[in-house]
């Protein structure tokens, strides 16, 4: 009895440990490829500061690498503005965690610091639509930017 509880324990724990992963690797495997910022809006204490795609006629794209995650693993992330004929592109790493509902985002492209790390909520993800939340307190106020991206 005692052999069948553990087994029954430890099958539940692996289920459990295959179902986490594979949240993750589902939203890594529809953020695969190129995605156009269409809207960012910003937030001061509650209230829309504003609202547009913040580029003033230029473009912003985030290149997810396609890869397969093992435990806290992180991807490759190439993140590109294009604006008055000037490009600039710049290397991250990425990795989706917490059941597929953060983003994290480290611009160093050293994962062992973390000082340089930035975790956005994934409000909403999809083949179609991919909907990323950051927020920051600075003293009494409270700011949230969210991005909403399409497929390029």
């Amino acid at each position: 009895m005692k052999n069948l509880f553990k087994g029954a324990v430890l099958t539940a724990a692996a289920a459990f440990a295959f179902t986490a992963c594979s949240k993750e690797q589902r939203v890594v495997n529809r953020l695969e490829g190129e995605w156009k910022v269409k809207t960012i809006k910003e937030y001061e204490n509650g209230i829309l500061s504003s609202s547009g795609d913040g580029l003033d006629g230029g473009t912003l794209t985030f290149d997810f690498e396609k890869c397969k995650l093992k435990s806290d693993d992180y991807c490759d992330l190439i993140i590109t503005s294009v604006y008055n004929n000037d490009t600039e592109t710049e290397l991250y790493k990425y990795k989706i965690s917490d059941d597929g509902e953060t983003l994290v985002v480290d611009s160093d492209y050293n994962t062992n610091s973390t000082t340089d790390q930035e975790s956005f909520v994934i409000t909403e993800s999809s083949k179609k639509i991919f909907k990323i939340s950051v927020t920051e307190i600075d003293g009494s106020d409270t700011y949230k930017t969210e991005y909403e991206m399409e497929p390029k």
